[in-house]
């Protein structure tokens, strides 16, 4: 799932691919990736969606372990 600039994401878009993400990494306990989710996903945007949208297609490509 990829996305063209100028035209990013929404917010809603970024927080759903995030969740899956977070339970992508091995957090699937009942509340836990939301509760991930909640606190980390406005400071990951605001350090510039291009880069959050790499880091999660990192996960994404390595099955939730980019190292």
């Amino acid at each position: 799932m990829g996305w063209t600039f100028p035209n990013p994401p929404s917010r809603e878009q970024l927080s759903a691919r995030f969740l899956a993400v977070i339970k992508l990494a091995g957090y699937t306990h009942p509340g836990v990736a939301e509760k991930i989710r909640d606190e980390w996903l406005d400071k990951l945007i605001a350090k510039g969606v291009p880069e959050f949208i790499k880091m999660m297609e990192d996960y994404e490509r390595s099955g939730g372990d980019p190292d």
